[in-house]
């Protein structure tokens, strides 16, 4: 049984609802997306309707699909995707209205999308942060995801939208043969612009297609020289731990870290199914739609046994690294509560208080 944290009303504990609305909709078809691993997950229903109204099939399900979850989970943090969630009409709308349950919320997007008049809405938002996906700032570093100038020129100015807005922004970028080498050149073009207004969260690709397209041997000295430089570059770059843990990664192209994620998270789809990790999908823990006892099936799930090991343990978990391993930094003991609070995601009291507490457990276990 998993030893999950509860709060005085019965209910699990958690940082992130990382909840994906919609997963097979998305306008990019990126090179390395692990959706090309899951074929169905590109399927698109026919006269499928993509706009949100609280009377509309989407709307209706979204606002239950919440309101079933929280009967069992308390979760500080919203993290939201797709697919591309801006390509569903309005979707600002449903995250405005449900965002009072959460200290934080974490949009993610591709930026193709992400228009003032969305932006606009999104500011009701108390603390309202945007996740750009994104590999570099030309053609060549980015060619991996699109390879328009015109949507890469788009996605910059959107970036830079939300950042003159006052967004806190982070920018998620897959490290691969085609930007490892010459990343410190985004980091130098985020650092012009943006000094702690942006923080730049690289990770190295994973899945299937990593073989062809990781990086080599020499393309990852750049992150040796920002590690030793990291006083002039931090104010566009996540904390310095975490550039250790990516840099040491690549080295070996294998994660050694411990992952706590699975703990702190849920990944649940819109319709109604939960996974045990947000970046592994390879078992549903339960449908909070179908399974009358949410509560007891996922707390004796039992890869939750593989996922907590003290090393990696699946296949999957080998190479996976992101930016959500903020949480496994401070959990670990490699960042201070400052640190950790200094990253307006996780700042609020209750996300901290909950963070700690798991912290000094792990600590005195």
């Amino acid at each position: 049984m998993v030893s999950f944290i509860k709060n005085s009303a019965g209910k699990i504990e958690l940082v992130f609802n990382d909840f994906v609305v919609k997963k097979n909709v998305c306008n990019l078809k990126c090179k390395y997306c692990l959706s090309n691993e899951a074929p169905e997950w590109t399927n698109t229903e026919k006269n499928e309707i993509l706009e949100y109204t609280e009377c509309s099939e989407l709307g209706i399900r979204l606002n239950k699909v919440l309101q079933e979850y929280h009967k069992t989970f308390d979760p500080r943090i919203l993290r939201i995707s797709g697919g591309e969630l801006f390509l569903i009409k309005n979707i600002e709308d449903f995250i405005v209205s449900c965002n009072s349950q959460y200290e934080a919320v974490q949009i993610i997007t591709n930026g193709c999308y992400v228009t003032e008049k969305k932006l606009k809405a999104l500011l009701e938002i108390e603390n309202c942060c945007i996740h750009f996906s994104l590999d570099g700032h030309t053609s060549e570093l980015n060619r991996y995801r699109t390879d328009t100038l015109d949507v890469l020129n788009n996605i910059l100015s959107n970036i830079d939208s939300a950042v003159n807005m006052g967004f806190y922004v982070e920018i998620g970028s897959v490290l691969t043969d085609a930007n490892t080498k010459d990343y410190i050149e985004f980091v130098e073009y985020f650092k012009q612009r943006y000094v702690d207004k942006v923080k730049l969260y690289p990770f190295p690709i994973r899945g299937a297609i990593a073989k062809k397209m990781y990086a080599g041997d020499k393309d990852i000295h750049c992150f040796g020289h920002l590690i030793e430089k990291y006083e002039e570059y931090k104010g566009v770059l996540a904390p310095k731990a975490y550039l250790e843990d990516i840099y040491a990664n690549l080295a070996v192209k294998r994660r050694a870290q411990r992952c706590l994620i699975p703990l702190v998270s849920t990944q649940l789809f819109d319709d109604g199914n939960l996974s045990a990790c947000p970046n592994s999908w390879g078992v549903n823990t339960a449908n909070i739609f179908h399974d009358v006892n949410v509560m007891e099936k996922v707390t004796n799930e039992k890869v939750y046994k593989l996922f907590l090991q003290n090393k990696p343990r699946l296949k999957s978990c080998f190479d996976c690294y992101t930016s959500m391993d903020i949480v496994n930094i401070y959990l670990n003991g490699k960042i201070s509560d400052n640190e950790l609070l200094q990253i307006p995601l996780y700042s609020g009291k209750r996300t901290h208080d909950l963070l700690a507490g798991i912290r000094d457990a792990l600590m005195d276990g």
